[in-house]
C-alpha cells in the first residue's frame, strides 16, 4: 500500500460499484447535535436502497469526483421503506500533493 509524505499508511481501495447520490452539507444545528453524540460527520449522503452492497463502515468509503467521504456509522433505510439510505459521513481533506 504505502505511505503519503507524512509517512502515514495507505490503504489500497477498489471500486465496489458507481452509483448516484446527493452530498449534503450538514446544518449547523445537524453538527451541533452530531458533535453531541461524539460523530465528526460533515455531511449527509443519500442514495437509493441497495442491499446487496452491505456497506459497512470499516470496509467501505464514497468517493465523489475527488473528494473522500468515511461513513460514520451504518446506512440508515430511510422510514424503513427499502428505498433510499441515508448516511452521516466525515469527508477527509487529502493535503495537495497526495
Amino acid at each position: 500500500a504505502g505511505q503519503n509524505n507524512l509517512g502515514e499508511s495507505l490503504d489500497d481501495w477498489k471500486a465496489v460499484s458507481d452509483r448516484r447520490a446527493s452530498v449534503v452539507p450538514l446544518t449547523s444545528r445537524q453538527v451541533f447535535y452530531a458533535r453531541q453524540a461524539q460523530s465528526l460527520a460533515t455531511h449527509l449522503v443519500e442514495m437509493r436502497f441497495d442491499p446487496s452492497l452491505e456497506l459497512s463502515p470499516l470496509r467501505h468509503r464514497l468517493r465523489f469526483g475527488s473528494r473522500i467521504f468515511y461513513l460514520d456509522g451504518p446506512p440508515r433505510n430511510k422510514d424503513e421503506q427499502n428505498v433510499e439510505w441515508e448516511m452521516t459521513v466525515v469527508e477527509r481533506i487529502m493535503p495537495t500533493g497526495q
